[in-house]
């Protein structure tokens, strides 16, 4: 089922702002501030994207390697949680943002978050894998899929879809420790032009399921940037 939730933007001044004046520490502060999972369902793998990483994450590609994916883009985050990535995507000026999860009490604080920021999100109920999407939808994917602890290849699967409907690039997170499998996979079975890690971050997961024996756990991520076949096509 697709469900297009509409946008949430309040009629004050949008917060929205060019990345040049927009600094790291400026975004992670609006970023922390953000509402988060009160109840994360585990069959999800609904892990809070902190809002050091994210801001890195979205910053990144904007200041330190000037790749230019987000401001003046459209730009879709898959698996949008709480809305963290979305937020730092529209924070930096991307065009249009469309926020995509199959659970509906996360796109609520999703909404709330980016009304209270007076951002202008759009914001769809949609399994990532039965979006239904044809051909190059979006300018660029932002995401962090399940990592594939409760289904494998969960990860691989949101990265296939992505590199089907963006037409400049997907930034998206992956256990370091997959790193070989993802590079081999993303360009060998799913086409991409490059498959490059941009950073590797560290990923705090605190106890928040039954199952967590530690108080937090530590784990290596990598940040990529894929490039989709599609682009090498529209810039020949």
């Amino acid at each position: 089922m697709i469900e297009n939730l509409g946008r949430r933007k309040n009629g004050s001044e949008s917060l929205n702002q060019s990345p040049e004046k927009m600094k790291l520490k400026q975004l992670e502060g609006l970023l922390g501030g953000l509402q988060q999972f009160p109840q994360p369902k585990v069959e999800l793998e609904q892990y809070p994207t902190g809002p050091h990483i994210a801001s890195r994450m979205l910053f990144t590609n904007q200041a330190e390697n000037s790749f230019g994916d987000v401001s003046n883009k459209v730009v879709a985050d898959f698996g949008c949680g709480c809305g963290t990535l979305g937020v730092a995507a529209a924070l930096l000026s991307a065009e249009h943002v469309l926020s995509i999860d199959i659970d509906p009490e996360s796109l609520e604080i999703a909404s709330v978050n980016a009304e209270e920021l007076e951002l202008d999100i759009d914001f769809i109920r949609s399994n990532v894998l039965d979006l239904g999407w044809r051909g190059s939808v979006v300018d660029t994917v932002i995401m962090n899929p399940p990592f594939g602890t409760r289904k494998k290849g969960a990860d691989l699967d949101f990265l296939s879809v992505a590199l089907k409907v963006a037409s400049e690039a997907v930034y998206s997170l992956h256990k370091t420790s997959t790193r070989d499998h993802v590079k081999r996979t993303a360009l060998r079975d799913f086409n991409a032009r490059s498959a490059e890690v941009i950073c590797e971050l560290r990923f705090d997961v605190p106890k928040m399921y039954k199952f967590h024996k530690k108080k937090e756990v530590d784990i290596a991520v990598d940040l990529w940037r894929f490039v989709p076949a599609s682009h090498q096509r529209s810039t020949s």
